[in-house]
């Protein structure tokens, strides 16, 4: 009997280690689950994926100014024990113990003539909650330069009279928030184009003949203006079509002979 029972309690023993392990791995299995939930919408396709040690650091192949990027670390084996120290390269540092960050770029970043690209230099550093670093990553993170977006507003003209001045507007964007933008003009009916005027958004322009005419708008920011090799991406081309219509002749002046006698010659003038 008392050696059923020593079996038995060797066996409840037994059963309570292993449920105990099974706890032990549903917490941490939730805690890494926990941080890996808040970065789901990373893209693999679009992500690096480096180990330093214990750490496993998801960060952007590339951005693009303006564009919301993500970056994730994770310690393997106790991710909630670490500070993350996050240096975005553009003077913006962000820390948090959860691994996960988010960050837009205003512009497009310094240029690396060795790799050809612009960008920035990120770091993040891996502290304990006591203030020991323990490691840190660097890296250059390609950041480009975007184009403008150009939209045409409800009261841009599509039809007009020739000989008529008609008003042409558009709405223009870029998503870096610190570039300027320069326009240019072509109204198709070979007259001299407008280029490249800053902030020239709003024109206007008098067709003298009748047609379907052409109008393009080209709208550049200024890293393009500044180096049109390095940044050929910052333009952006819209293409209305606009229609002239005919107008009859108008008579200003005519003179008739009040009168005249037969065999006279008579002199009408109209102008």
């Amino acid at each position: 009997m008392i050696e059923w029972l020593n079996q038995r309690a060797d066996r409840l023993q037994g059963r309570t280690y292993i449920f105990l392990f099974l706890i032990g791995i549903s917490i941490i299995t939730s805690q890494t689950s926990d941080s890996l939930n808040k970065s789901e919408i990373f893209s693999k396709t679009t992500h690096n994926t480096v180990y330093k040690g214990n750490f496993i650091i998801d960060f952007p192949k590339e951005a693009g100014e303006g564009e919301l990027i993500y970056f994730r670390i994770l310690h393997r084996e106790n991710p909630s024990e670490y500070i993350y120290n996050f240096n975005f390269g553009d003077g913006t540092r962000r820390s948090n113990s959860d691994g996960v960050e988010s960050h837009i770029y205003k512009g497009q970043g310094n240029i690396n003539k060795d790799l050809g690209l612009t960008g920035m230099d990120i770091s993040i550093s891996m502290f304990t909650k006591d203030g020991v670093a323990v490691n840190s990553f660097e890296q250059f993170l390609p950041v480009e330069n975007r184009p403008p977006v150009i939209s045409i507003p409800d009261d841009f003209p599509i039809e007009g009279l020739e000989g008529s001045k008609l008003e042409f507007s558009v709405d223009a964007s870029d998503p870096g928030e610190k570039d300027k933008l320069f326009y240019s003009w072509s109204w198709g009916d070979n007259s001299e184009d407008i280029i490249e005027k800053p902030l020239n958004s709003f024109q206007k322009h008098t067709y003298y003949d009748d047609g379907e005419y052409t109008i393009t708008i080209v709208v550049i920011d200024d890293d393009k203006e500044r180096d049109r090799e390095f940044f050929d991406n910052g333009e952006a081309v819209k293409e209305e079509i606009i229609k002239i219509k005919n107008v009859a002749p108008i008579i200003d002046n005519y003179s008739i002979p009040a009168e005249s006698n037969e065999g006279d010659t008579l002199i009408f003038d109209v102008s």
